[in-house]
């Protein structure tokens, strides 16, 4: 991106990129993917839950389920040479399987059903990394329609796994909208659980790909919309990573990397894959080489974990616009601007920015990281898009430490709200005039009090 070319003229650039990749397969094998796994998610859900309905009024080892249950394990199978993993996630009255939603005859009560029966359990989908035999099938329809126990959905997946039942997974219950809840409603989402959520959904994608299974993508997305909907604040970047540093640092580089791309007037549709992006980004180190299934094995070094990521997205099945921007993205987040091979696309650079920033600040103190951003502008990173970063983070980029004139100690964790208050964000007070910490956290606005200066960690 050069200097006075606007980010609306370089997200052009960046989808003509993509429409290139795209052009055969949009035009051909997604459509045709979307347009199978409808018909084929159709007769899936339906013999599922036939089979679970079977149970209220058959014992499993009637005759009665011979033919629904193979023809169950023989969609199953069609399926996973299809799509690798299989996601179903239910949500209110729609269900998706993998990325694409799948539509039910309206008389119909089977995600109605479905939703109950997970529910039950406390689930609210289902992964199947690999297809079940009759047998298994029978295992689970059983286990699925029987009584829950003690947190429901763990002990299911215990019942399963005991059983030999290793193939699914449950996925946990997730809010896309409340029935009845209007626009405003839905914009006011707890920023405190839309975070718990993006991380669960970061670590269980985490963990899914250590195991060499497929992620659910969509609750990642999903988790991502809710961190928009309930607004992007400094104190996203502060989030503490002591329990689970990989996810903690996906979480504030996808934040800051949304906080960018709105910055740069990008749709709230891109900003939402950037999002996603973001927490994919350091996927790559989740791949073994080398290793089997029951051997530890080791990450990727450094150099290779972004080919390694890409890679690793390459196995979701299908071509759609959201998956190529992911794997471009995870594939780029490491090169510089000037890079003699090619220039990243513009989800790349920002991520780099965003993840460089991040990683510094956590090293040496958001101070020095934005001072070492300004220096690589131009060279290392886009100067716009690290315009964007010092405009949006201000004098005192979150995570600051301040010491006012009152003998206060205060940390930033406001984002600038005006040309006016460039220098002086919101913060929270650490240690009180007299040297102690405040029994809870108390805001102040430091556009109503003298900075000292930075203070000593």
């Amino acid at each position: 991106m050069s200097e006075t070319a606007g980010p609306g003229d370089d997200l052009t650039r960046a989808q003509a990129h993509l429409d290139r990749s795209l052009e055969k397969s949009n035009l051909g094998g997604d459509r045709a993917l979307a347009a199978l796994l409808r018909e084929e998610g159709q007769a899936f859900l339906s013999l599922m839950v036939g089979c679970l309905r079977m149970t209220r009024v058959h014992a499993l080892d009637n005759d009665a389920f011979d033919k629904p249950v193979a023809e169950l394990e023989s969609m199953m199978r069609r399926l996973a040479k299809l799509l690798g993993a299989v996601h179903v996630v239910v949500v209110e009255d729609q269900v998706y399987l993998n990325d694409v939603r799948v539509r039910l005859d309206s008389r119909s009560d089977t995600v109605a059903e479905l939703r109950r029966q997970l529910a039950h359990h406390g689930a609210g989908g289902l992964s199947f990394h690999e297809a079940m035999s009759e047998e298994e099938i029978r295992i689970f329809v059983r286990l699925l329609s029987g009584p829950a126990g003690d947190p429901p959905r763990v002990a299911l997946a215990q019942a399963m796994q005991a059983k030999g039942v290793t193939q699914v997974q449950l996925l946990g219950t997730f809010r896309f909208r409340v029935s009845g809840e209007g626009g405003e409603a839905l914009n006011q989402v707890d920023g405190a659980m839309a975070e718990r959520r993006g991380r669960s959904a970061i670590t269980e994608a985490w963990s899914n790909l250590e195991r060499q299974r497929m992620p659910n993508p969509l609750p990642v997305r999903r988790a991502v919309g809710e961190m928009m909907k309930a607004g992007l604040d400094g104190e996203g970047l502060l989030l503490d990573g002591a329990e689970n540093p990989h996810g903690a640092h996906a979480m504030r580089v996808s934040k800051l990397a949304m906080v960018l791309s709105e910055s740069l007037g990008l749709s709230s549709g891109s900003q939402q894959d950037l999002g996603v992006a973001g927490l994919f980004h350091d996927i790559g180190y989740a791949n073994r080489e080398g290793a089997t299934k029951t051997e530890p094995g080791h990450s990727p070094p450094f150099a290779r974990h972004a080919t390694a990521g890409a890679r690793l997205l390459m196995k979701q099945r299908g071509f759609h616009e959201s998956k190529i921007r992911r794997m471009l993205a995870v594939l780029e987040h490491h090169l510089d601007l000037q890079d003699p091979v090619a220039t990243p696309t513009l989800f790349g650079r920002i991520l780099r920015v965003a993840e460089d920033f991040d990683n510094l600040s956590q090293s040496y103190g958001p101070n020095r990281a934005m001072r070492h951003m300004v220096g690589g502008s131009g060279s290392l990173y886009d100067p716009v898009i690290v315009q964007a970063l010092v405009n949006r983070l201000g004098r005192w980029p979150p995570g600051s430490l301040l010491e006012l004139e009152s003998g206060q100690v205060v940390v930033c964790t406001g984002f600038v709200r005006d040309p006016d208050r460039f220098a002086t964000p919101m913060a929270s007070v650490v240690l009180d005039a007299d040297g102690n910490e405040p029994s809870q956290p108390s805001p102040i606005d430091l556009a109503n009090h003298a900075i000292k200066g930075p203070a000593r960690a």
